[in-house]
């Protein structure tokens, strides 16, 4: 994304929350480990540039280190990060597997 502030309003509000979430309780110099689940557009990376933000999608993009994978199955050891995140994504999980994806 060449400008966040390109984004449409909604869209801009809801990452701009976490980033001031994060920003309310980070210590100084504290850097986050944080997951994006359902991130293939990799648009938190671009709220929180001081950050290591991992990705994980079930549809595959161009956006360098997305992990092919499913919400509902996560490939990581427990407390594996710091912050994980859901941006648009619950409403494509299919109903079947929205518990599981939520439990993770």
């Amino acid at each position: 994304m060449s400008d966040v502030l390109d984004l449409p309003f909604d869209q801009y509000q809801r990452y701009g929350l976490v980033k001031a979430l994060l920003a309310s309780v980070r210590a100084e110099g504290e850097r986050f480990h944080i997951l994006d689940v359902g991130g293939r557009t990799a648009l938190l990376r671009d709220f929180l540039p001081e950050d290591h933000v991992e990705l994980i999608d079930v549809d595959p993009s161009d956006v360098p280190g997305l992990i092919l994978g499913s919400g509902a199955r996560l490939p990581f050891k427990d407390d594996s990060f710091d912050v994980v995140a859901a941006f648009d994504t619950l409403e494509h999980v299919p109903p079947e597997l929205r518990s599981a994806f939520v439990d993770e």
